[in-house]
């Protein structure tokens, strides 16, 4: 805010953006048909309001400390999943860095789509879209090849026992291509 007639504004564009959070929480709950049990932070003030509204439904809110992933034990895990799957889809498909932001996004959805024991071998997707992921555009880039034709890529972290299949340019997985 420069002016001091601009606070109106300021407060009225605050206001919309705490009450499409709380929309989109109550969306999200009555979909579902199931409570938020809790809800996790950092210690940031944009969310003061809305954790005053989140207490009077008697949701646990927990704040941690800001940049200190180390806190939430399952944001970690997840982070680490996607960084790992990501790795190994540039490393198995001898693609170069530049594809960092691809492969990271492709094994977001990858995870996604993926059954679950944690929920009955259902898929996130499922869950929240009650329906089946369309993985038509997935092409399969890797596959299983006999000792005798296998080659690596010189790291340590991938399997050996997985090779890229011969593959043109249409063959690259593409997340955003695969969700539509």
């Amino acid at each position: 805010m420069r002016k001091r007639d601009e606070a109106y504004h300021v407060y009225e564009d605050l206001r919309r953006k705490v009450s499409d959070k709380i929309k989109y929480i109550y969306t999200v709950v009555s979909e579902y048909d199931d409570e938020i049990k809790g809800r996790q932070s950092d210690n940031g003030k944009e969310y003061e309001k809305l954790a005053r509204i989140i207490v009077k439904y008697d949701t646990r809110f927990r704040f941690t400390q800001a940049y200190t992933p180390q806190q939430n034990d399952m944001t970690e895990r997840r982070i680490r999943m996607v960084m790992e799957k990501a790795l190994c889809l540039l490393c198995e498909g001898h693609l170069s860095g530049a594809l960092w932001g691809e492969a990271v996004m492709t094994s977001t959805f990858l995870i996604n789509i993926t059954p679950s024991a944690a929920i009955d071998m259902r898929s996130p997707y499922l869950l929240w879209h009650n329906r089946l992921p369309r993985i038509n555009k997935l092409h399969r880039v890797l596959s299983a090849l006999p000792d005798e034709r296998q080659r690596t890529c010189g790291c340590n972290l991938c399997d050996d026992r997985f090779a890229q299949a011969t593959a043109s340019v249409e063959t690259i997985l593409c997340a955003e291509d695969a969700a539509t």
